[in-house]
């Protein structure tokens, strides 16, 4: 409200409240007022511009609180921009987390699928090996028991005959041989004259003989390789340098 001084000036003392609903009625197209709050606002401000107050001052400090709302405004603007920003970020760090855990989860369904295919795997391979272990014994024992078999025989049917027990001999040593060729075993060459291999040959002791020096001259055990594979040197003699 204005009330005279002193001097006959008129002093205005106006609340903010006022200033702001004055200030909104600057800003929008004028309306009818519907409220007691607009009406007194309305009625200050024709009040004061009735009765001669100083305009200039009064516009001054709309002008002032108008340029305050602005930077609010711009303010509020900024705040409500980050705060969508940030609102976009998290929903897309948020998507990219599910995304992860779903990779996540793949992966781990493939490390679980891939131990338990490597599981079976060594279990079948286990499985193999005693199976053809198993095969392998078999087939040795068969071998065995045929040559058991036809000794136990020529056990029973030897005689004093010397060449007979020979020949019965022989027969057994060929029928040996014969089934250890069916498991894959085969004799290491070390005949007379044969060039010293030490990959397959094992020296017992150098002697002199009519052979070239470094051959072998006489086999003390035999040799074998089972199926390609080295199972034990033949054990030979070798021709030295003759002595003087």
């Amino acid at each position: 409200m204005s009330s005279p001084s002193n001097d006959g000036d008129f002093s205005i003392d106006i609340s903010d409240d006022v200033i702001a609903a004055a200030l909104a009625a600057v800003e929008r197209p004028p309306v009818t007022p519907t409220t007691g709050a607009d009406l007194e606002g309305l009625a200050l401000v024709v009040d004061v511009e009735g009765e001669g107050g100083d305009d200039a001052v009064l516009r001054a400090e709309l002008e002032r609180t108008r340029e305050e709302l602005a930077r609010v405004r711009f303010r509020l603007d900024e705040a409500t921009f980050s705060a969508r920003r940030a609102e976009h970020r998290a929903s897309v760090a948020e998507a990219r987390v599910a995304e992860i855990e779903v990779q996540v989860a793949e992966v781990r369904q493939s490390r679980d699928t891939l131990a338990a295919d490597f599981e079976r795997l060594r279990a079948r391979g286990r499985r193999d090996a005693e199976e053809a272990e198993r095969k392998g014994e078999e087939r040795a024992l068969a071998v065995l028991l045929e040559l058991v078999d036809n000794l136990a025989r020529a056990c029973a049917h030897a005689t004093a005959n010397p060449e007979t027990v020979a020949d019965g001999l022989r027969m057994l040593d060929a029928q040996l041989k014969r089934g250890l060729a069916r498991l894959g075993l085969e004799r290491v060459d070390a005949s007379r004259g044969t060039v010293f291999d030490p990959e397959v040959h094992d020296a017992v002791a150098r002697v002199t003989a009519d052979v070239a020096e470094g051959a072998v001259v006489d086999e003390v055990a035999s040799g074998f390789r089972i199926r390609g594979r080295l199972l034990r040197a033949a054990r030979v003699t070798v021709a030295g340098a003759p002595s003087e």
